[in-house]
C-alpha cells in the first residue's frame, strides 16, 4: 500500500516552472500535491528518522564491550528504581 501511494504521489501534476533567487534562476518543476498527501511525506521522513535513529542506537548497543552492557543495564536499573520510588 505505501508503494501504490508513493506512485500516486509521484504521478501528481508536474508543472515547469522558473525558480527565481537574487543571484540566479534555474528551471524546475512545480508539484500540484494535496495537503493530505504532503502530510503524509512528512510523516514518512519523520518515521525514517525515527527507524534510523533506532539502528544507530542498535548498532551502538552492539559495539559495546559486555562490561560496558552490564553497567549500562546497572545504571538504568538504578534509575528506573529511583523513578519508582519518587525520584529519591
Amino acid at each position: 500500500m505505501m508503494n501504490e501511494r508513493l506512485q500516486e504521489i509521484k504521478e501528481s501534476r508536474k508543472l515547469p516552472c522558473t525558480y527565481v533567487t537574487e543571484n540566479s534562476e534555474r528551471k524546475g518543476y512545480y508539484y500540484d500535491l494535496m495537503d493530505v498527501d504532503f502530510h503524509w511525506l512528512i510523516e514518512q521522513a519523520e518515521k525514517v528518522k525515527r527507524y534510523e535513529q533506532s539502528l544507530k542506537n542498535i548498532y551502538n548497543w552492539e559495539t559495546r564491550t559486555d562490561i560496558n552492557k552490564t553497567v549500562h543495564l546497572s545504571e538504568s536499573a538504578i534509575l528506573a528504581k529511583q523513578a519508582l520510588e519518587g525520584g529519591k
